[in-house]
């Protein structure tokens, strides 16, 4: 019997996950010696997710409960010696086999549903966008013509502005002119007028007219108008370009202010 027919054996297959530390022996046969730690971590919220929705074969559901109990075994893995370190390559290959197999059953089931949603999409994509394009036309010619109206709005507000103040020093004028005639009470009445219309709050025009559900709203954007003059704070570093040269030049190329480094990792070879 396997080591892992012997821990399937030691776990109930629904409420729990194990914890396991796992030693090699160093006898011929490098069966693992399998010190168990059980803690109750239910997974029932995980099958009730994979229920509700009533599109997972119950197979499936079995296969991806399977694998979170392999994982779990190897959740404290510690190699301690030379033969543990040999026999890990054949764990390692089991469990990545788990995981091209659980892989291929999870495109079994979501191809179908990316090719459906693909299909829908493609059905409405076009005329969502031709509603979308259609929304940005008029918002456009709205916006247009609102501020052509307000540019008008403004220009006769500075006519009107304009009118009331040369009004004001014709009056000023005529005061000035009554007062060399020696017309006091004329000069006087026409200076009160002058500043009457002075003082006088300026004629205001009426805005563009608002349409109920609608309002005019500023989205503040950027253009970026030269780029060396950007604070550093607002540039970001070219990571795929990083990792391009990191790859292609093993860290033999240095950069200024970026430290080239390597990680190792386990690639199974055939």
């Amino acid at each position: 019997m396997g080591h892992h027919d012997r821990v399937c054996r030691i776990l109930p297959w629904k409420i729990r996950q194990t914890v396991a530390r796992l030693h090699w022996c160093s006898d011929e046969s490098r069966r693992p010696s399998i010190r168990v730690a059980r803690r109750k971590i239910t997974l029932k919220e995980r099958k009730d997710d994979m229920s509700e929705t009533n599109i997972i074969p119950v197979e499936a559901a079995k296969r991806a409960e399977s694998a979170m109990e392999l994982s779990g075994v190897y959740d404290e893995f510690e190699i301690v010696n030379a033969d543990a370190y040999a026999g890990a390559a054949a764990e390692l290959k089991k469990i990545k086999a788990a995981h091209k197999e659980l892989t291929a059953v999870r495109i079994s089931l979501t191809k179908p549903l990316d090719e459906s949603k693909k299909k829908i999409m493609d059905l409405f994509g076009v005329p969502l966008d031709k509603l979308k394009s259609a929304e940005g036309n008029v918002s456009v010619a709205m916006i247009a013509w609102a501020k052509e109206q307000e540019y008008l709005r403004q220009a006769e507000q500075e006519r009107l502005r304009k009118t009331q103040q040369a009004e004001a020093t014709r009056l000023a004028k005529l005061a000035a002119k009554a007062e060399e005639r020696g017309d006091t009470k004329k000069a006087a009445e026409f200076d009160d007028r002058s500043e009457a219309v002075s003082f006088a709050a300026p004629a205001t025009v009426a805005t563009t007219t608002k349409v109920k559900g609608l309002a005019m709203v500023e989205n503040w954007k950027y253009r970026i108008v030269d780029l060396d003059k950007l604070p550093r704070e607002y540039m970001v570093a070219n990571e795929v370009m990083l990792g391009k040269m990191a790859r292609m030049s093993k860290g033999l190329i240095p950069v200024a202010g970026v430290e080239f480094y390597s990680e190792d990792s386990v690639r199974g070879t055939r």
